[in-house]
């Protein structure tokens, strides 16, 4: 579910440049966020993260605490390939949790 506090973190990373941007609140205590972006090719997830984290500081502490779920892809980690690896069914299967979250127990 879009909310006040999702759309927030959405502009923040969209005006920081990052190439697409999609956060949600899963439940009333956790936002989940998605950025997908062609610099994160042959990144590791902290070098990922070390990308996106400081912009982070632009969101208010409080929404900033309820973000529990950051997913960053490259976007051709996202393309279903004749031949995936293991690395692709990886970002897939976090991207369809994203897409399609198993139920929330709040």
């Amino acid at each position: 579910m879009r909310t006040e506090e999702s759309c927030i973190v959405e502009t923040v990373l969209k005006e920081a440049g990052f190439h697409q941007v999609d956060a949600y609140r899963y439940n009333p205590g956790s936002i989940r966020v998605r950025v997908i972006d062609p610099r994160f090719a042959n990144l590791s997830e902290d070098e990922r993260a070390d990308l996106v984290e400081p912009h982070l500081k632009r969101v208010p502490e409080d929404i900033r605490r309820k973000i529990i779920m950051l997913l960053a892809f490259a976007p051709e980690e996202l393309e279903f390939q004749s031949h995936p690896t293991t690395t692709n069914w990886k970002f897939l299967f976090l991207n369809e949790e994203f897409e399609n979250p198993s139920p929330s127990l709040l």
